[in-house]
């Protein structure tokens, strides 16, 4: 699967998923971290990416938008191994 995590998501959790075998993007690595959400959504759906976010805006944009795609996981999680179990779940 091929992420778009959002700023406030720790890059770490990009390698893990690296690790799993899955592709990712960091928003504040792209040097787009004052994007706004309607444009993050925008770059995810233009490449085909599941944002992985902890902002609940994501979904309310994406409900009232119309649009079926992108996908979006909002999750909070307070540590490595939470982390880990997250993506051997994905």
């Amino acid at each position: 699967m091929k992420f778009l995590l959002d700023v406030n998501v720790a890059p770490y959790l990009g390698e893990l998923l690296a690790t799993l075998g899955h592709t990712y993007r960091h928003v504040a690595l792209m040097g787009k971290g004052d994007n706004s959400d309607a444009s993050i959504l925008g770059i995810a759906r233009e490449s085909d990416e599941v944002v992985l976010t902890h902002d609940l805006d994501f979904g309310g944009l994406l409900a009232f938008s119309g649009d079926n795609a992108p996908s979006v996981k909002c999750f909070h999680l307070t540590d490595a191994f939470q982390s880990r179990n997250f993506c051997m779940r994905l």
